[in-house]
């Protein structure tokens, strides 16, 4: 797939699949699913990944692996937010922050919230996703993660320009653009 030859990593992920079912080994099925469902997202096909995404993150929660039924949904929260599935994106979102919750990961929560951000703007309530983007970039700057850091502050650079505010949108996109650059 990081190739491109996503032929060859459906077709391989797919044989994967077989033999895994043939010996039951269910949460190796779960991450060949999310790996799958990786190289359809790639390729736009949010739905069959989408397809794949439910299934593993079924397989993960039945085996007691929540971490990797995060990483899952936050995908899944990706591929909605690609359909324009606004209120499934926030319903999803509030799951994985639940979850997080009681798991105790921050990191995932500051991800949701950011998808949650993207929803919501989606939707015009803009005083919500600049909520939601303040919370994920405080979460981020606890961690001290300045690649993620960066990107609220490029959707906060998205939600400026809609709301008309150009120049600071410009100001901000030119400073995460440099940052990104270093």
């Amino acid at each position: 797939r990081n190739l491109g030859r996503f032929r060859a990593a459906i077709a391989a992920n797919e044989h994967a699949l077989h033999l895994l079912e043939r010996t039951n080994q269910k949460t190796e099925i779960g991450h060949v699913q999310q790996d799958l469902a990786a190289t359809y997202v790639m390729l736009g096909r949010f739905n069959e990944a989408l397809l794949l995404l439910d299934q593993a993150h079924d397989t993960f929660m039945a085996d007691g692996r929540p971490l990797d039924a995060i990483e899952t949904d936050l995908v899944t929260s990706y591929c909605l937010l690609q359909l324009r599935r606004f209120d499934d994106v926030l319903e999803k979102c509030r799951g994985v922050r639940m979850l997080c919750a009681e798991v105790g990961r921050q990191r995932e929560v500051a991800e949701a919230l950011l998808n949650e951000a993207m929803a919501h703007s989606g939707q015009q309530r803009f005083d919500l996703a600049l909520g939601a983007l303040t919370d994920a970039r405080a979460i981020f700057q606890a961690e001290d993660n300045l690649v993620w850091m960066n990107r609220v502050d490029i959707e906060r650079a998205a939600l400026l320009q809609v709301q008309g505010q150009h120049r600071e949108s410009l100001t901000l996109a030119l400073r995460c653009m440099a940052e990104f650059e270093r």
